[in-house]
């Protein structure tokens, strides 16, 4: 699609997703970052990102495409479902979803010399 047009739009029913299979082979921490367009009749809705067993929540906020950080997560090695879901629609749709960035983070532990 065209730069301005590349998001899943028309979220409308709670039962609705966007998913990704995952597999890492090696444990990895990551940021979060989620990018998004909604309006101002979207804020206060509710979504939450699924990585298997875990979640990250947000809040829906007036948004015109910056990326918005969730939190920070770790995942183990192994296959898993990243799973985008609403909890809360208000206005007229969720969100126009654009992208979710996992930005790695440093292994501290590995940069960590002992005396």
């Amino acid at each position: 699609g065209k730069k301005t047009d590349d998001y899943a739009m028309n979220w409308t029913k709670s039962d609705e997703s966007v998913n990704w299979p995952v597999r890492l082979d090696q444990p990895a921490k990551y940021e979060i970052l989620i990018n998004y367009n909604s309006s101002k009749k979207s804020a206060g809705g509710q979504f939450e990102v699924r990585f298997g067993s875990q979640t990250l929540a947000g809040t829906m906020a007036e948004n015109e495409g910056d990326s918005l950080s969730l939190g920070r997560i770790a995942l183990a090695p192994g296959a898993f479902e990243i799973k985008v879901v609403s909890r809360e629609i208000k206005g007229e749709e969720l969100f126009r979803l654009r992208s979710l960035i996992l930005r790695p983070l440093p292994d501290m532990s590995s940069s960590i010399k002992p005396k």
